[in-house]
């Protein structure tokens, strides 16, 4: 009788094996397919397709891109990828084009960031966090050169060995920083990165989801609060500075640079408009889920206002056959730069403009003019707290959203949910007009404000149709004469 082996069971059955899911995680488990595939070349092209669910391309990094073209060409990782994430933080070329511009940048944000830390941070159990490990740094070089460079000697210091360590720490910072920029830089300046990155989507047969986003995912904290290290441990210490200061920007960050200057332009919002374009254009890439969790930057106002483009956007979104529609900009817990030593917010210039709420709305419009939206939530909550403020309310008379929002005819939207968005009563019924006509359509509105019009006469009119769509009001909810109606 002849024994056989596993290479003698069909690939089905093989490819069945490989695919059984961990009943703890009810996910794959990938952590032994790295293994599967150097068993054999049968078993390599069996189970590929199981290596990878995600891929995160980062523009501040291009080896991410070289990566995704790699994983691309190869056609049985390829076919396991479902999700792909598109990273927009970034080096600035204004902080890179000089050691003395890094250090203005570092110590305007570090001195910012651990002045209303200063009284109660202390170490616990013999170990540092970040913000103790600059905090510490700052005032050795404060002390010595009057908060206005780390990088300087002091004649006078008591400590030249602390002196040394800043320099040297700020030196290597600048050193990594600028290397990076000048690595980002010739990415996106010698290839044309939308187009090239909407090639390799197009290898990628089963991909569904893109999510664009510049802070981590699922991450509230500051940059470097989970650094830890031990009190006596000097490289360490100048290690985690190091790799802290030479970090590239979320876009809220670029605040903390003071005096606030024209610094915005740094910021990568073309590409929320030039990937979308670059994807659409080809028309044999589908995308079930459209994400946008980007921090507020008070810049939008260079969306693009040509009615060309948008249309062009709007066409793009819809040869992608977007069915879920995601816009929520997120916010670092540490975002600044208005914290003061009385945790109050104390901005005094306006950080959006009439013109960036115009130029927001007009996007998210050409966003939603597409003949296959199914489910649509726009959530600003966050989007408030980066830009300097607690909600809607608290902004000085920003323009109503929803004045440039036009549905397709022909999507069947099941579902649309806002949350802390200033509207007016015209839109709200615009939005009930625009789903279709099921008794499980839902229309949500949490915490939202009525710039124009009143809740009791949207209500009215809404309530006269019949049939209309069921509408969930969350929260208490103010109008234009200052009444609000509880949850």
């Amino acid at each position: 009788m002849i024994q056989k082996g596993i290479l003698d069971l069909p690939n089905e059955v093989l490819i069945s094996i490989f695919e059984l899911k961990n009943p703890q995680t009810g996910d794959y488990h990938r952590d032994v397919i790295p293994n599967l595939r150097l068993t054999c070349r049968r078993f390599c092209v069996l189970s590929s397709h199981l290596l990878l669910r995600t891929v995160t391309v980062d523009i501040s990094r291009p080896d991410t891109l070289t990566r995704l073209q790699s994983i691309a060409a190869d056609r049985n990782i390829a076919r396991g990828v479902r999700e792909v994430y598109i990273r927009l933080h970034f080096y600035h070329h204004w902080v890179a084009a000089s050691q003395e511009n890094f250090m203005e940048a570092v110590v305007s944000e570090w001195l910012q960031r651990t002045s209303y830390m200063h009284d109660y941070i202390r170490p616990e159990k013999g170990v540092l966090g970040i913000d103790q490990i600059a905090l510490q740094d700052n005032d050795d070089n404060r002390d010595q050169n009057g908060g206005d460079t780390l990088a300087k000697n002091d004649k006078t210091s008591s400590s030249e060995s602390e002196s040394l360590r800043s320099q040297l720490v700020c030196s290597e910072a600048y050193k990594l920083y600028q290397t990076r920029f000048q690595a980002q830089d010739q990415m996106m300046r010698k290839t044309d990165f939308a187009t090239t990155l909407a090639e390799s989507l197009s290898k990628l047969v089963n991909f569904t989801n893109l999510v664009f986003h510049d802070g981590a995912v699922n991450n509230n904290y500051g940059p470097g609060a989970t650094v830890l290290l031990d009190v006596h441990d000097y490289l360490g210490q100048e290690e985690a500075l190091v790799r802290v200061f030479s970090r590239p920007m979320i876009w809220e960050d670029v605040r903390w640079i003071q005096p606030l200057r024209d610094y915005w332009d740094a910021v990568p919002l073309n590409l929320l408009v030039d990937i979308p374009l670059a994807i659409g254009a080809r028309k044999d890439i589908y995308i079930n889920y459209l994400s946008f969790h980007v921090s507020a930057a008070p810049s939008y106002a260079s969306f693009p206002s040509d009615q060309t483009i948008l249309a062009s956007l709007s066409a793009a979104i819809d040869h992608m056959a977007v069915f879920q529609l995601i816009f929520q900009p997120c916010c670092r817990s540490s975002c600044g730069p208005w914290l003061d030593n009385n945790n109050e917010n104390h901005t005094s210039v306006s950080l959006l403009s009439r013109a960036d709420f115009q130029s927001l709305d007009r996007y998210i419009g050409a966003l939603l003019n597409s003949s296959n939206l199914g489910y649509i939530k726009i959530d600003l909550s966050e989007f408030y707290t980066s830009a300097g403020f607690n909600s809607d309310l608290d902004f000085p008379d920003p323009d109503p959203l929803g004045d440039y929002w036009y549905f397709n005819p022909q999507a069947e939207i099941w579902s649309i949910c806002l949350r802390q968005v200033p509207t007016t009563s015209r839109v709200v019924q615009k939005l009930a007009a625009a789903l279709c006509d099921d008794e499980d359509a839902d229309l949500g509105l949490h915490y939202i404000t009525l710039r124009e019009g009143t809740w009791r006469e949207t209500l009215d009119v809404l309530q006269a149709k019949k049939g209309g769509p069921k509408i969930t009001i969350g929260y208490p909810v103010y109008d234009g004469r200052g009444t609000f109606f509880a949850d």
